[in-house]
């Protein structure tokens, strides 16, 4: 099929399917309206999906049933640009019947991204969402299930109008994520920061993460300036955090999938090594938790010690914090250059 075709085809589609959309959501205010796809490459099915205010309202409540002990504004937040979650989420059965392109590779994932805006561009530009005032109360986008800031603005920004575009980067923005964020109780606070921490580094997909990753919060790395700033409370955490992992996997199985989105290292060992590193950012630590990261350097040196061959590189990070906090007591970490292997250990523990 050629490509002016499938982008008619799809053109067709999403028209229908928009007044589908209209017909089973009548009277109810339309927010978001965009193109579902299995990932950001390799597309094999495209989708429908589209929500309104009210259908997040019943989402919400939904939610609520289950988690009574959070309010309506904070559930609504996460959910609103969930696309999993919207009410009306591939609700057009005959976009899932369209035929791709076919071919393979960044080419034809170009292509059909290409086709998808200029689809979606040409019905806006016929008045189908909305003119004037009214179309500004309808985002358009193309969107998947696990997707970065980047591709999700990619579309932001090229189908819709300035005020669109600028009233959601000004709501989702890390700062007032982090807004939020701190006006909880400090408890509860600590365990927000810490549980989004560990679930960027893992990869887990929940609301909290679905919410920082619109606000361009895809990496853990990027929350280490805010978690030292919570020193020295948070450090209670991080070692626990620490210990959670530090019995982790080292490596990753060579081209599997974890190895080409993580590299060598596994996910876990990657998140114990960087809490280790936001510790030297912390301060000063009480002879205690001094202790504690001694004891982690002991567990993992443990683990290692029947492993023939390289191992990670987490006991040097907990050589390194330590040295790099107190100086005079800690010497600096000395290790094997084809193995990591830590050879001043007894020095540090």
């Amino acid at each position: 099929m050629a490509d002016t075709a499938f982008r008619q085809l799809l053109a067709d589609t999403l028209r229908d399917s928009f007044a589908t959309l209209k017909r089973i959501s009548a009277g109810e205010r339309l927010y978001a309206f965009a193109v579902f796809s299995n990932g950001e490459t390799n597309y094999d099915y495209l989708a429908v999906t589209a929500n309104t205010e009210e259908g997040l309202e019943r989402r919400v409540e939904a939610a609520l049933a289950e988690r009574p002990d959070s309010d309506f504004s904070t559930v609504a937040r996460e959910l609103r640009w969930s696309t999993l979650d919207w009410a009306y989420h591939d609700f057009f059965e005959s976009m899932g019947d369209l035929a791709l392109p076919t071919g393979e590779g960044e080419k034809r994932d170009a292509r059909i991204h290409a086709d998808i805006l200029a689809a979606l561009k040409g019905l806006d530009d016929t008045g189908l969402f909305g003119s004037g005032p009214a179309r500004n109360r309808t985002t358009l986008l193309v969107v998947c299930g696990d997707m970065s800031p980047e591709y999700f603005q990619k579309g932001l920004k090229k189908l819709n109008p300035p005020a669109v575009v600028k009233a959601y980067l000004a709501e989702y923005s890390p700062d007032r994520l982090y807004a939020r964020l701190d006006q909880m109780p400090s408890e509860q606070r600590l365990g927000a920061y810490l549980g989004l921490y560990a679930a960027l580094a893992l990869h887990q997909d929940n609301l909290l993460t679905r919410e920082a990753k619109q606000c361009g919060l895809d990496s853990h790395l990027a929350l280490h300036p805010v978690l030292a700033k919570l020193a020295p409370n948070i450090v209670t955490g991080l070692l626990a955090l620490i210990e959670r992992h530090v019995g982790a996997k080292a490596f990753n199985l060579e081209r599997s999938a974890a190895w080409k989105r993580d590299g060598t290292f596994t996910a876990e060992i990657r998140l114990a090594s960087a809490a280790v590193q936001l510790l030297a950012d912390c301060g000063n630590l009480t002879q205690a938790e001094v202790g504690w990261l001694q004891r982690l350097l002991v567990q993992r040196l443990d683990f290692d010690a029947d492993t023939s061959g390289p191992v990670s590189t987490l006991p040097e990070d907990i050589a390194n914090t330590l040295h790099d906090l107190y100086p005079g007591r800690f010497p600096a970490p000395q290790k094997s250059a084809t193995t990591n292997r830590l050879l001043n250990a007894k020095a540090i523990h």
